[in-house]
């Protein structure tokens, strides 16, 4: 994962899931792209994807959690949305609230 230099806005490298713990027809397979974040005592993760997200204790739990969310989403779909992402950057940025 490589950052950019602007403390404000990093970009990010995703590597792709191995497809070997994946479930399915390799035909139907998708890269999900996911951003991971800490939430007080949790780590969320959100799909980039699909409106989807999750959570769990540790970023490799939360990942694999919301890995089985979006599989459990699509199940039964025979042709589900799924936006393809690239170039995903994540910002940050001063607001009135």
């Amino acid at each position: 994962m490589r950052a950019s230099v602007n403390p404000t806005r990093q970009s990010f490298d995703f590597a792709p899931l191995p497809t070997a713990s994946l479930r399915g027809s390799l035909s139907r397979m998708k890269a999900m792209s996911y951003c991971v974040y800490r939430e007080d005592e949790f780590f969320v993760t959100q799909c980039l994807n699909v409106d989807v997200s999750s959570f769990g204790s540790t970023r490799e739990e939360a990942v694999a959690n919301l890995k089985e969310a979006v599989e459990l989403y699509f199940e039964g779909e025979t042709s589900p949305p799924f936006t393809a992402v690239s170039d995903a950057s994540i910002g940050q940025e001063m607001v009135d609230a």
